[in-house]
């Protein structure tokens, strides 16, 4: 599988050798590239009795929420712990109800895994933990945020927009055709 740039010379070459769209791709095959740039941070409370908090390890609950079901390895949890990381983390109590991670290269802030648990959607907890992790970016010398986000995800664009983020690029994920590499699984 290869992610290509939508509507780039190599995606035509690609789909002129016979590859295709990755329709099967669990998180959508058709990904928005977003920035901010030059941000300025307002952490914006979350509704209710939520705590916001961005510490430099994962609690068990940030796993809970940050892995999707089949993703808990050792490979996957060593990907989400390398670098410069922070892990937000929104919490009622001692439940967790929603984490992010943001990841630091250079002045960037490399944001991922927004995640709200379901019974705890509508209540500002992804605003409330963007501001968070944004402003823990900042602390930690980010000037600047990227992330990705499927282009199905119509409340993700919406909540990202409204944070004042832009579309960057888009990217597609294609595999070969059936049969037309040397590698036995296409």
């Amino acid at each position: 599988m290869v992610q290509v740039v939508r509507d780039s010379p190599n995606e035509r070459a690609i789909a002129a050798a016979g590859w295709r769209p990755a329709t099967h791709h669990g998180a959508g095959h058709e990904v928005a590239v977003l920035t901010k740039r030059h941000f300025h941070v307002k952490v914006p409370p979350p509704g209710g009795h939520f705590h916001v908090k961005v510490p430099d390890e994962p609690t068990p609950g940030w796993w809970g929420l940050a892995l999707r079901p089949g993703e808990d390895s050792a490979a996957a949890r060593q990907v989400l712990a390398g670098g410069k990381v922070g892990y937000g983390v929104a919490a009622e109590g001692a439940v967790t109800t929603a984490v992010v991670r943001g990841a630091l290269v250079d002045d960037w802030l490399h944001v991922g895994r927004l995640e709200v648990g379901p019974a705890f959607r509508r209540r500002g907890l992804a605003s409330a933990l963007m501001g968070a992790v944004q402003a823990w970016g900042a602390e930690h010398g980010a000037g600047h945020a990227v992330l990705q986000v499927a282009e199905g995800n119509s409340g993700a664009l919406a909540l990202y927009a409204g944070l004042g983020y832009a579309l960057h690029h888009r990217y597609r994920y294609w595999v070969p055709a059936p049969g037309s590499c040397e590698d036995s699984t296409s």
